[in-house]
């Protein structure tokens, strides 16, 4: 019988980038070749083989080492639950080096502080002199509410609360017009909490329930939820709708609701001692407040983030304790890189997460019913490959002297791919009426809450206002990153041609306003028109329409470009309340839409309203029956033979 050979495992020489990829790796060190060119973080497993056993033991690729986590769009990004130790070898190569783990410091008040085993006053073993050290603060009896809370403050607060049937209204109207776009309230636990708080409220009584002194900052998410529902009504809709709020003027209500919310978080010092219920208080707060600038949109989050790491949001973490609000950890913490990437995208400063940074929390859960929570889902994801994008064109490039590698490209698109079937498979999830590529049927596009309030709601299995608007949403959010990578890979200026890469952005744009416009002309979708004037993507699309228009005579499409650009117009100038930023964005588009009309310059009979209706409706079903990313990834299109040529 021939002996056997057995063969030793071999260190793994290539970089652990190059062995993910399966390519071969040119082994240079410090950095190889191939992740130079595109971008990577290049490092190499410290092997070292056991002398007694023959094994290669190898450090562990974690979040830790600083790679960023190579995840698909669409599929979870999450490394695991933090542990005592990320296995590292020791010197001799036989016995793992255990760390010491981070701490969870849960307080009183619903606090919970992650504290990273690298500060400095962290001692493994002691990890209560880090409480002392951050909390600095006497111990209360369990019943009084914690020391940092203000209750004089508190109590004044709840003078601004209006009477039971208008907090219901105001309550149902956040849930209807704001809770689909700000997923973030745990609506369960709230519904709970209101209930508790009324009951004591209405009985007159000086004790206070237990779960009001152990966790005062409710009042702080109750005002925030009344301010933000009070916002999300238009002035139309206050007197016309809710018969609770008709007695009310809606903007005496409306700035009361606000210095109640701003005052209750000062009360709660929200900013020293945040908790899951005044971090989403801060939020919705920030969301209705007219901000002057982007930069102080962008403090804001930079803010929200760093209060966020401070109480763990951006780990999982295996503590018992926090188990009952694991999955609105998550969902809080996805919508702040949604934030994160939305002031990106409005200031045009860097993103205050690095894309690696986004690998150490799940996603949160499919879940079977809830249309919210799917809508949820694709905008994080949206995010999350959004962030990817600016990463590789704002970071990679500049490194590489303004030039991107074609492999990172093909990457990108291939990512993105890969997130439009993610998007795909969220909206047929998403009953919808029997035509899709029409909206609504005709008896429900005067729909509202008050006349059709559970077609609103995101409890029913069948056909829903909701889930329309829902679908609609998912589908804008593969072209604003379809636009978004399109745009990024323009090049030089190509303005002067009608053809290839700026027409077909011309295309996604015209497509875009047009679905965003659907939303607006329906009286049923009037709940979420705040959303949508605010929002930047038909801002965006307005104006590389205009561009195009203004740099090329005789398009196509310029009268169907026209018509979608005077109704977007008009329906922002008939918007009431608008931010500061909008109303600006707004005149710089009214500016150059009459620069472009007067350059498209018709003389001869323009098309009817029907005709155009028609048109856009037959463009709108070829568009949908064909491939987004087909269109989107055409190899001379992105011009990946040669930057930017015509199609």
């Amino acid at each position: 019988m021939s002996s056997l050979t057995v063969k030793r495992p071999r260190l793994a020489l290539s970089c652990v980038v190059c062995r993910r990829r399966k390519v071969k790796c040119g082994k240079e060190k410090p950095q190889c070749h191939n992740c130079e060119r595109l971008g990577e973080i290049c490092a190499y497993d410290t092997g070292i083989r056991d002398t007694e056993t023959g094994r290669v033991l190898r450090t562990a690729e974690t979040e830790e080492t600083g790679l960023p986590s190579r995840a698909v769009p669409g599929e979870p990004a999450f490394h695991g639950q933090e542990k005592a130790s990320s296995e590292p070898v020791s010197s001799s190569g036989q016995n793992p080096i255990p760390l010491a783990p981070n701490y969870w410091s849960i307080q009183r008040g619903s606090r919970v502080r992650h504290i990273g085993r690298t500060f400095w006053g962290y001692v493994n073993g002691r990890e209560v002199l880090s409480d002392s050290l951050i909390y600095n603060e006497k111990p209360t009896p369990a019943d009084l509410p914690p020391s940092h809370i203000s209750v004089v403050s508190l109590a004044k607060v709840l003078f601004a609360l209006p009477t039971r049937p208008a907090a219901d209204a105001l309550v149902q109207s956040f849930f209807v017009s704001v809770y689909p776009i700000h997923s973030v309230v745990d609506t369960l636990t709230f519904q709970s909490d209101y209930e508790v708080f009324w009951e004591w409220a209405r009985s007159g009584k000086l004790y206070t329930p237990p779960r009001l002194v152990e966790d005062p900052t409710f009042t702080c998410l109750l005002f925030a939820v009344l301010y933000a529902g009070a916002s999300g009504i238009s002035s139309l809709r206050w007197t016309d709708g809710p018969p609770n709020l008709r007695y009310l003027d809606r903007e005496t209500t409306v700035s009361k609701l606000k210095s109640a919310c701003a005052d209750s978080l000062a009360a709660c010092r929200h900013s020293e001692h945040p908790t899951l219920n005044t971090l989403v208080g801060s939020i919705l707060l920030h969301t209705f407040t007219k901000i002057q600038t982007s930069t102080e949109d962008a403090l804001f989050v930079a803010t929200a983030i760093r209060l966020a790491q401070s109480i763990g949001l951006h780990q999982e973490n295996n503590m018992p304790n926090l188990d009952s609000t694991r999955e609105q950890r998550r969902q809080i913490w996805w919508h702040l890189v949604w934030l994160d990437v939305q002031s990106s995208l409005a200031s045009g400063l860097p993103t205050c997460l690095g894309y690696s940074a986004l690998g150490g929390v799940q996603m949160i859960p499919a879940p079977e019913r809830s249309v919210v929570k799917l809508l949820a889902i694709g905008r994080y994801e949206a995010a999350r490959l959004q962030n990817q994008l600016m990463h590789r064109f704002q970071n990679t490039a500049t490194r590489s002297g303004g030039q991107i590698s074609q492999e990172m490209v093909k990457d990108l698109l291939e990512a993105a791919r890969s997130f439009g079937h993610l998007i795909d498979n969220l909206i047929v999830k998403i009953p919808h009426f029997e035509d899709p590529q029409y909206l609504l049927p005709d008896s429900l596009t005067r729909a509202s809450p008050e006349t059709h309030l559970a077609l609103y709601q995101d409890q029913d299995d069948g056909p829903t206002l909701i889930g329309t608007w829902s679908r609609t949403s998912l589908f804008l959010l593969k072209l604003e990153v379809a636009i978004m990578l399109r745009k990024l890979l323009l090049g030089p200026s190509t303005l002067t041609s009608s053809h290839g890469p700026w027409h077909r952005i011309f295309q996604f744009s015209l497509v875009y306003l047009q679905k965003s416009m659907s939303l607006c002309d329906s009286t049923a979708f009037e709940p979420y028109a705040w959303f949508v004037a605010e929002y930047y993507g038909a801002q965006q699309s307005a104006l590389l329409i205009s561009v195009y228009l203004i740099h090329n005579r005789g398009v196509k499409d310029r009268n169907l470009a026209r018509y979608i650009v005077d109704c977007y117009l008009e329906f922002m100038n008939e918007t009431p309340d608008k931010k500061p930023l909008t109303q600006t964005a707004i005149d710089v588009l009214v500016g150059l839409w009459e620069e472009a009309d007067t350059h498209m310059n018709d003389h001869g009979a323009r098309p009817t309203i029907l005709e155009l209706q028609n048109e856009l409706e037959n463009d709108f079903r070829a568009f949908h029956n064909a491939n987004l990313w087909d269109l989107v990834i055409d190899d001379s299109a992105f011009g990946l033979r040669g930057v930017d040529q015509d199609v």
